[in-house]
C-alpha cells in the first residue's frame, strides 16, 4: 500500500512539473542598445520593435507572463494588439543589468524576435524621395546593428514590402514621365525591388486605391 501511495504521489509531482510554466530570461542590455541605436535621428522614418514568437509556428508566443527584473524590483511587460513587446528604454535597467523574463508551457519554445519597419506615421508620403529614404534608412540601421565585423555577414536587404488594407489595391506610379502600373498580389501585398525603388523618376509618387498599412524589408535569404 505504501509503495502504492509513493507511486502515485510521485506521477502527481511529475504531472504537477509538466503542467508548470517554464521561465526563459534574455539580458535586458542587447535590447536596450538596439531601441537606443533605433532612436537616433538618423533612423526617425523606421520603428524597431521586439515580438515573442513561437520557434516552429512563427505565430505569437503563448506566454502567460513577461516582465523586467533588476534583482530587486519587477516591472510587468505589456504587449501591444498586434504581439510587440512595450519595452521601456531605461538605462538605469541596463547598468542594472536587467532581464527580461517569459513564462511559456513549455521550455524553449519562443524565442525573442527584433522586426524593423518603416514607421507607421510615414506610410502616407509614397513620393519616389520618401521611399528611396526608406531604404537608405534600412541599410544604415542593419548595418549599425550588426557592427562591425558583422555588417559583412548580415543579410542584404533586396528591397520592400508593401501591405494594404484589403485586396483589390490598384497600384500606380506617377511622375512627369507619365504613369507607371504595378503588379498588387492577391494577398494585398505590392513588392517593390530595390533596383525598382533607385530606377524610380525622382519627381513622382505611388499612387493606391487602398491605405498603406506596413512596409517592410525584404532581406536576402
Amino acid at each position: 500500500m505504501k509503495k502504492r501511495f509513493a507511486t502515485l504521489a510521485t506521477v502527481l509531482l511529475l504531472s504537477g512539473t509538466v503542467q508548470a510554466d517554464v521561465e526563459t530570461s534574455f539580458t535586458y542590455g542587447g535590447i536596450y542598445k538596439s531601441l537606443k541605436t533605433a532612436q537616433s535621428s538618423e533612423f526617425s522614418q523606421l520603428s524597431l520593435n521586439f515580438v515573442l514568437l513561437e520557434n516552429t509556428t512563427k505565430t505569437l508566443c503563448p506566454t502567460s507572463d513577461v516582465y523586467l527584473s533588476d534583482g530587486e524590483n519587477r516591472y510587468d511587460i505589456s504587449m501591444s494588439d498586434d504581439g510587440e513587446l512595450l519595452i521601456p528604454l531605461d538605462k538605469k535597467l541596463k547598468k542594472d543589468r536587467a532581464t527580461i523574463t517569459l513564462k511559456t508551457p513549455k521550455a524553449n519554445m519562443c524565442h525573442l524576435s527584433m522586426q524593423i519597419e518603416v514607421a507607421e506615421f510615414e506610410l502616407e508620403n509614397t513620393s519616389s524621395r520618401n521611399v528611396k529614404s526608406w531604404v537608405k534608412q534600412l541599410n544604415g540601421l542593419y548595418e549599425t546593428l550588426a557592427g562591425w565585423p558583422g555588417k559583412y555577414f548580415m543579410p542584404e536587404l533586396t528591397g520592400l514590402v508593401l501591405e494594404f488594407e484589403a485586396n483589390g489595391t490598384s497600384a500606380v506610379y506617377r511622375s512627369v514621365t507619365g504613369d507607371q502600373t504595378f503588379k498588387v498580389d492577391s494577398d494585398g501585398k505590392l513588392n517593390l525591388s530595390v533596383d525598382t525603388i533607385n530606377a524610380l523618376d525622382t519627381s513622382g509618387k505611388f499612387v493606391f486605391s487602398q491605405s498603406v498599412v506596413a512596409a517592410k524589408p525584404i532581406l536576402e535569404k
